[in-house]
C-alpha cells in the first residue's frame, strides 16, 4: 500500500484545520482553499488583519484612549501606516479588476439583464419615484442605483455599463407618459451627469501630433 504524502491527506480531509506561525491566536481555518492558490498567504493575511481588528474594535475605548495617550502612540503609527498600505492595495485592486462589485453581490438573485441609457433611467426616475413610492439608493463606487419597494430590491441600474439586474418584466421599464421639449432637456442635463460620474478612457495622444508640438516648441525656442 502506497504512503499518501502529508499534502495528500491534507487535502482529503475537507474537516481538518491548522494553526501556524502566522496565525499564533489558534484561530482554525479550512487549509483546503487555500492550498489551491499559490498565494494563499496573502489571503490568510487579510483574514488575519481582519480578526485582529474585530477584536481590537470589542476592547474597551476609553482603555485603549488612555493608553494611547499614555506613551504608547506608536500603536496609533503602525495602524496609521497599515491603512495606508492596505488602501493602496485595495486601490491597485479595484482599479484592475474588471468584474463590478455589483454582480458578485446586490445582484446574485437578479437573474435578468436589461439594456438602459442614463437618459431612459432619469425619464423612468422622474415618472415613478415619488408616485409610486420607490426607495432609490446609489452607491458611487460601484456605480449603481439601487431601486427598493418595501424593503425589496427590485432592480439595480449599473449606470457604467448601462445594464439593469432584475427579476421584473420589460413593463415595468416602459415610460407612459408623454414628455415636452423643456422636460426631455431636464432630462438630459441629468443623464450627462451621470455619464460624467462613469470613468473613461483619457485619449491617446497620436504620434504625429506630439511631432507638431515638439516642432514647434524648437521654433519658438530658436
Amino acid at each position: 500500500m502506497k504512503m499518501k504524502k502529508f499534502k495528500e491527506w491534507l487535502n482529503e480531509d475537507a474537516n481538518f484545520s491548522k494553526t501556524s506561525i502566522d496565525n499564533p491566536g489558534a484561530f482554525t481555518y479550512n487549509p483546503i482553499a487555500e492550498e489551491e492558490e499559490s498565494n494563499y498567504m496573502f489571503f490568510s493575511n487579510l483574514k488575519r488583519i481582519k480578526e485582529v481588528s474585530t477584536m481590537i474594535l470589542a476592547m474597551d475605548r476609553k482603555k485603549i484612549d488612555e493608553m494611547l495617550n499614555n506613551g504608547h502612540d506608536w500603536a496609533n503609527d503602525h495602524v496609521t501606516v497599515a491603512k495606508e498600505d492596505l488602501t493602496q492595495v485595495f486601490e491597485f485592486f479595484k482599479g484592475s479588476i474588471t468584474k463590478p462589485v455589483t454582480e458578485s453581490s446586490s445582484t446574485d438573485n437578479l437573474k435578468r439583464q436589461y439594456s438602459m441609457s442614463p437618459t431612459w433611467w432619469v425619464a423612468w426616475r422622474l415618472e415613478n419615484e415619488k408616485p409610486k413610492g420607490y426607495t432609490i439608493t446609489k452607491d458611487a463606487f460601484s456605480k449603481t442605483y439601487e431601486v427598493k419597494k418595501d424593503d425589496e430590491t427590485l432592480f439595480v441600474f449599473d449606470y457604467q455599463r448601462n445594464k439593469v439586474f432584475t427579476n421584473e418584466s420589460p413593463s415595468m421599464f416602459v415610460i407612459q407618459n408623454d414628455i415636452s421639449a423643456e422636460e426631455m432637456k431636464n432630462i438630459q442635463n441629468k443623464a450627462d451627469k451621470i455619464k460624467g460620474d462613469s470613468p473613461k478612457e483619457e485619449p491617446k495622444e497620436k504620434p504625429e501630433d506630439s511631432n507638431i508640438e515638439s516642432d514647434e516648441k524648437k521654433s519658438e525656442e530658436e
